[in-house]
């Protein structure tokens, strides 16, 4: 409860430093807006009580709004509330590192589309990891030969869209549509208007996100 009823505070930083915050930390600071970070794998490794973080947070990670987040190698445990309520966030890359997804961890992220794993074995999960609608209507995506896996793991298997892509074909990760480039779908075909997917630019595969 350290900054309880801090009504001045619009925005903070969080110092990659930190490793814990405590529950109610920032409750009743009903005028913050905005937090900001400067590195994932330290954000991923603090270990967050309930209800540390304001109940609506807009996230920023070197002065940018999240939106399309690759989580780094390093990382092998996404904690529980690591990105609950960030609502601005799209799109999620969990690498094949990461074995364990804790509870509430994208709670509340109501803006996500796409969420991209790349590990053949099913991170560890539970219901609540995502909400329902992150599974209604976000798109899962998991690597090739993988489906059935997913779809029998419980916390995934709650997402109504799964499909497969190839990880390891990949050539490189676009954050958003360059101007100028040309867009193919896998079958060749010209795409005026790519949304999150699997595209051919330049003539090699990359991620759209």
């Amino acid at each position: 409860m350290a900054f309880n009823g801090c009504t001045w505070f619009r925005s903070i930083t969080i110092p990659s430093s930190v490793t814990s915050i405590g529950g109610s930390a920032f409750i009743g600071c009903t005028e913050l807006a905005e937090i900001h970070i400067s590195d994932i794998s330290a954000w991923c490794n603090i270990d967050f009580a309930h209800n540390s973080i304001p109940c609506v947070k807009n996230l920023y990670l070197n002065g940018e709004p999240v939106k399309d987040i690759v989580i780094p190698d390093g990382v092998t445990e996404i904690k529980q509330y690591t990105f609950e309520m960030c609502s601005g966030l799209t799109s999620i890359t969990i690498p094949g590192n990461v074995t364990e997804i804790g509870e509430v961890a994208f709670g509340g992220c109501t803006g996500l589309t796409s969420i991209y794993v790349m590990s053949e074995t099913a991170p560890t999960i539970i219901s609540t990891s995502f909400d329902d609608d992150t599974y209604s209507n976000a798109t899962l995506y998991v690597p090739t030969g993988t489906l059935k896996t997913y779809q029998e793991t419980d916390g995934w298997k709650e997402f109504s869209n799964i499909q497969e892509f190839d990880p390891t074909g990949i050539d490189g990760i676009i954050a958003e549509e360059a101007e100028n480039n040309l867009f193919y779908d896998l079958n060749g075909r010209t795409i005026e208007n790519s949304g999150n997917g699997i595209y051919i630019v330049n003539g090699k595969k990359v991620l759209i996100k």
